[in-house]
């Protein structure tokens, strides 16, 4: 799993370029963004968006790991 934290409130696939190019080095199971964003979405490349507040929530209840 890779995880990336941005302060921005909203981001683009250019705002976790290193994320990107890490999953070209190794096989990652989910890429988050975890930013100001106010709803989850899922971007095209498949990585997952989120609000500091539900990444923590589903890190507290385990399925960040599931």
């Amino acid at each position: 799993m890779g995880i990336e934290v941005k302060s921005k409130s909203r981001v683009s696939p250019r705002d976790y370029k290193g994320l990107s190019a890490l999953s070209e080095e190794v096989r990652l199971k989910r890429k988050i963004v975890v930013c100001g964003e106010k709803m989850r979405r899922k971007a095209d490349d498949g990585t997952e968006i989120m609000s500091p507040v539900l990444f923590l929530k589903e890190l507290w209840s385990g399925n960040l790991l599931a």
